[in-house]
């Protein structure tokens, strides 16, 4: 945030200085996770709405969703609390319809000065430099932060970990991601993998975006297992809903489906 608003007094000429704003005008969320073979801890740092689920074997074969990380959002009870004391008196700060902190989805991001810079700054940056302008019911900033929620576990063997950005999440469950993980990893032991039924299965319903994929709708066809997860959030075998969200570019996607980005870790003591 320093950076940024030094960047306002200290950048050479108009060309300059926007350079150095623009990676606060964007936001992002990030998502690690660092396993120590020697304790066999697994660490996972969340800071906004991507989410970390550690799929825990319960059985041969059988596995459990445990969240490694909770959304960073206004539906998140410990977010609520955190920003309803940081913010008295400011009853506007979070829809609780929406979860949106003053227009956000995220109450953690890094960047996006908008939600963190003294007002002053930003509405200078408005009138110089073309931004936009301070958010309704500005009043007391920093209203994010990059600060990490971090939590370790105990890998005991035998499971895998599934990284993914809001993309997914906004289309299946972490309990359904589990699933679709085990029935591929069933399928792939079977050697099984696209052997199952590709009907062009289709679904009556008024509108295709506004309908999520139903454990009914699951398939195997990918050898990759995140492309697995993708194709099964998307639609699986409902081949009309995959390839109307799927294959929608821009600027249609953008209202249509969030970025997606999925990573699948199997632990020691997974056969595959």
């Amino acid at each position: 945030m320093e950076d940024g608003i030094e960047a306002l007094s200290s950048a050479g000429n108009f060309t300059e200085t926007v350079s150095r704003l623009a990676p606060f005008f964007a936001g992002s969320c990030a998502l690690l996770s660092i396993y120590d073979p020697s304790t066999h801890i697994l660490r996972t740092a969340c800071t906004g709405d991507s989410r970390a689920v550690l799929g825990r074997l319960t059985s041969p074969g059988k596995y459990v969703a445990e969240p490694l990380s909770v959304d960073q959002t206004g539906f998140n009870a410990l977010e609520l609390e955190k920003l309803t004391s940081e913010h008295p008196g400011e009853n506007n700060v979070v829809d609780l319809k929406s979860g949106r902190v003053l227009g956000i989805a995220v109450s953690r991001a890094f960047g996006d000065g908008l939600w963190k810079w003294p007002i002053e700054i930003i509405q200078e940056c408005q009138e110089r430099y073309f931004w936009k302008a301070p958010r309704p019911g500005y009043k007391s900033p920093p209203y994010l932060t990059a600060d990490p929620v971090i939590t370790s576990t105990k890998i005991e063997g035998g499971e895998f970990l599934i990284l993914a950005s809001d993309g997914l999440w906004d289309n299946i469950t972490s309990e359904q991601a589990v699933r679709l993980v085990e029935l591929w990893l069933i399928a792939k032991g079977n050697r099984e993998i696209g052997k199952g039924e590709k009907s062009e299965h289709k679904k009556e319903r008024a509108n295709i975006w506004a309908v999520k994929c139903s454990d009914g709708d699951f398939v195997v066809e990918d050898e990759n297992c995140a492309a697995h997860l993708v194709r099964n959030a998307f639609g699986g075998r409902d081949h009309e809903r995959l390839l109307g969200l799927a294959g929608a570019k821009p600027p249609f996607s953008r209202s249509i489906r969030d970025d997606v980005t999925v990573q699948v870790v199997f632990f020691k003591g997974v056969n595959i």
